[in-house]
């Protein structure tokens, strides 16, 4: 029972932090920054609910630099 509560943890962990991490943070960047990197937020909002493990690192090393660059 233990090892079980301990996965559900990990899975939290790895799969929804991140995803909720990155969603807030594209959401709370504004859309003239957005244009301003040439960026989609649409595009990279549904690529992070669609593929929750990979899209977030791929935000954080890709698109949040950019975003942050064109402030």
């Amino acid at each position: 029972m233990l090892g079980l509560r301990i996965n559900e943890l990990l899975i939290i962990l790895v799969l929804v932090v991140p995803t909720i991490w990155a969603l807030v943070d594209m959401l709370r960047t504004s859309t003239d920054i957005w244009a301003a990197s040439k960026q989609s937020q649409g595009l990279w909002v549904a690529l992070v609910v669609l593929v929750p493990v990979l899209v977030p690192v791929l935000y954080l090393f890709i698109a949040r630099p950019r975003l942050r660059a064109s402030h």
